[in-house]
């Protein structure tokens, strides 16, 4: 049996292999300061308007899920959003993600 990751964002929960390869759609890619093609959007900001991709970091013996936002990735720890600057974007590899991404992106709006 396979280790899940679940997070939830925006009012969705995710599931994600704990270790993705090429074999599941996506993959985990070290950011580089630009957003990679095919990063999987988790939601959107308070306002509905800024689009917030997903992301993980490693923090206090941990990989921690984030939201990316601004160029850092931010996890939730002891209450407190933490801001990091060193992590990964989850990244598609599959077609089914980005037509998922590219029909639903509007409901996450309302």
């Amino acid at each position: 049996m396979r280790r899940t990751l679940t997070t939830l964002l925006s009012g969705f929960a995710l599931a994600l292999p704990h270790m993705t390869n090429a074999m599941d759609g996506v993959e985990w890619r070290t950011w580089n300061g630009r957003l990679p093609a095919g990063a999987i959007r988790g939601g959107v900001d308070q306002n509905g308007t800024v689009p917030l991709y997903i992301c993980r970091a490693h923090y206090i013996n941990g990989v921690h899920p984030g939201k990316l936002l601004n160029g850092r990735c931010n996890i939730g720890w002891g209450g407190d959003e933490i801001v990091l600057r060193h992590f990964e974007v989850l990244v598609s590899i599959d077609r089914y993600y980005r037509e998922f991404d590219r029909r639903h992106r509007d409901d996450w709006r309302r």
